[in-house]
């Protein structure tokens, strides 16, 4: 991991609302992205996000972009 990543993840553990508890999935904890409840986020949850940012580009903008995916 470069320097800059690391600030990068820094920033956003910074940055984000401190969870009332600490959620544990199969014996993990200190997710980097979390919903509302405080669970991590999945690759759905990035899927829907991207595909809700290609949808609003793509009605402003002429020049269409693809489908974006979390493994893309």
């Amino acid at each position: 991991m470069t320097e800059d990543v690391f600030r990068c993840f820094q920033a956003i553990i910074e940055d984000r609302e401190k969870p009332r508890f600490e959620k544990m999935v199969d014996g993990h904890t200190g997710f980097l992205f979390t919903d509302k409840d405080g669970m991590p986020l999945v690759a759905m949850h990035w899927e829907h996000r991207f595909n809700h940012m290609v949808k609003r580009y793509n009605d402003i903008y002429r020049i269409q972009i693809p489908n974006v995916t979390p493994h893309v």
